[in-house]
């Protein structure tokens, strides 16, 4: 699913999955694009993980600031939004989609081969 996702910013930039060639997108669906994936990217299964990983590993205070960081950086990056897409423009947002797509993508082939590389140890 994860490949799917970057495979498709990657060809198709900032259009939508379902959306097709042709008709464009309703205007409310700007608005709703920030929850679904937002949130799982902030506060999903991953960084819960991470988290449980982190306290096991190191002190708590470093896990509590690195958290304290995370959600500082964020709350920046999303109050200056508007601004940063006033400053990339349209074709920086498209280039900049496309470059995340392709990171996306490499990370899921990373994922996979892991998982593969594991599965062929246990055997």
């Amino acid at each position: 699913m994860l490949l799917e996702i970057g495979m498709s910013m990657l060809y198709k930039g900032d259009k939508s999955l379902f959306q097709k060639s042709s008709e464009a997108p309703p205007s409310y669906l700007d608005d709703i694009a920030i929850v679904p994936l937002g949130t799982p990217m902030l506060a999903g299964p991953g960084a819960i993980s991470l988290v449980i990983v982190l306290m096991q590993t190191t002190q708590w205070y470093i896990t509590i600031t690195a958290i304290v960081l995370t959600i500082l950086i964020a709350a920046f990056m999303f109050y200056l939004a508007t601004n940063i897409y006033k400053l990339l423009g349209e074709r920086g947002i498209r280039i900049l989609t496309r470059v995340l797509g392709f990171l996306t993508a490499a990370l899921a082939i990373e994922y996979m081969l892991s998982g593969l590389k594991m599965w062929i140890d246990t055997w």
